[in-house]
C-alpha cells in the first residue's frame, strides 16, 4: 500500500512539473503586445450623451481613433466590437496622416477604465485593406471638456 502512494505521489509531481514547465515555455515564447502611449479625452455621443474618445498614434503617423458612446465609469474589464450592429457602442476609425480616415473592423477591450485614472487594455482591428493593428494601450486624460447638449 505504501509503495502505491508513493507511485500515485511521483505522478502527480511530474504531472504538476511538466504542466508548470509547458506554462512557462508558453509564455517565454509568446510574442507580447506592443504598449502604445495613447491620449483620452471626454466626447458627445451623436445624441449628445456623455462619451470618451482614445486617440492610439502610430509609427507610421497615422492615428487608430476609438469613440466609445457611454459614460468612462464603467467595469472593467470590458470589450467593444465594432462595427457595432446596435448603432449605439461606438465606432473605430483609421485617421491617416494625409487626412483621410476609414472605418476600421474589430474590437478594443478595456482592463483598466475610470473617469479620472488612465485607461488601460488593448486592441485588434483590421482596415478595408487588410492592413491590421494590434497592440496594448495606456491613455492618459488631456484636459479638455466638452460641452454636450
Amino acid at each position: 500500500m505504501k509503495a502505491r502512494t508513493e507511485v500515485i505521489l511521483g505522478l502527480v509531481l511530474l504531472a504538476v512539473l511538466f504542466g508548470v514547465g509547458l506554462f512557462a515555455y508558453q509564455a517565454r515564447t509568446r510574442n507580447p503586445l506592443p504598449l502604445f502611449r495613447a491620449s483620452v479625452d471626454r466626447d458627445c455621443a451623436p445624441w449628445d450623451g456623455s462619451a470618451f474618445r482614445i486617440s492610439i498614434p502610430l509609427d507610421s503617423g497615422s492615428v487608430i481613433e476609438v469613440s466609445i458612446w457611454r459614460s468612462p465609469d464603467l467595469q472593467a474589464p470590458i470589450k467593444f466590437s465594432f462595427p457595432d450592429p446596435t448603432l449605439s457602442a461606438g465606432e473605430a476609425v483609421l485617421r491617416s496622416r494625409f487626412g483621410s480616415s476609414e472605418p476600421l473592423t474589430g474590437s478594443i477591450t478595456f482592463w483598466r477604465l475610470g473617469a479620472d485614472d488612465p485607461l488601460e487594455g488593448d486592441f485588434n482591428f483590421a482596415a478595408r485593406g487588410g492592413e491590421r493593428f494590434s497592440g496594448g494601450f495606456k491613455a492618459e486624460w488631456r484636459n479638455r471638456a466638452a460641452y454636450c447638449g
